[in-house]
């Protein structure tokens, strides 16, 4: 079987411009400014993710951002993403905002996981008390499951992209 190489420096040189920029391009995910207010709460979505991530008083830690980066999920994502650009396959935009998709996927599937410890019987009578239903994402366990009550938190997680 005969290969045929193609010198094609225009392709080459678009290749490594988008590498290039895909090597400055910041993904971040977690919750930002513009979705920090919740309904009817004093605190906000990135205090009480806060406490839940690294936990407060009576609230142990139940990591959703950590523990997700640290299962590896979005490292493998990333290399896939980074070699699909270094192929010419995408661009460095489309593999960063493909990044902040599936990895905020994976941040919600770590949540509806049930992070360990499961609530006590008060929480979850108190929830059920005041009608807590995950607001909407009963698919995700509603009112047993630890950081979803309103729903508020888990849908204020999402990604921005700078740098591309």
């Amino acid at each position: 079987m005969a290969v045929q190489v193609i010198d094609n420096r225009a392709v080459y040189d678009r290749i490594m411009r988008e590498v290039e920029k895909l090597a400055g391009a910041v993904v971040t995910v977690g919750i930002h400014g513009d979705k920090a207010q919740r309904r009817g709460d004093d605190e906000t979505n990135p205090e009480i993710g806060a406490k839940h991530e690294f936990g407060s008083g009576n609230i142990p830690e139940r990591s959703f951002l950590r523990s997700t980066v640290d299962g590896g999920g979005p490292l493998e994502t990333a290399e896939q993403l980074s070699a699909d650009v270094a192929r010419g396959k995408l661009t460095a935009a489309k593999a960063a905002q493909r990044l902040g998709v599936v990895t905020v996927g994976q941040v919600k599937q770590t949540i509806a996981s049930k992070i360990p410890p499961p609530l006590s019987p008060d929480t979850v009578k108190k929830r059920m008390e005041k009608g807590a239903h995950g607001g909407g994402l009963a698919s995700l366990g509603g009112a047993t499951t630890p950081l979803i009550d309103t729903g508020q938190l888990v849908q204020s997680i999402q990604f921005k992209v700078e740098g591309v």
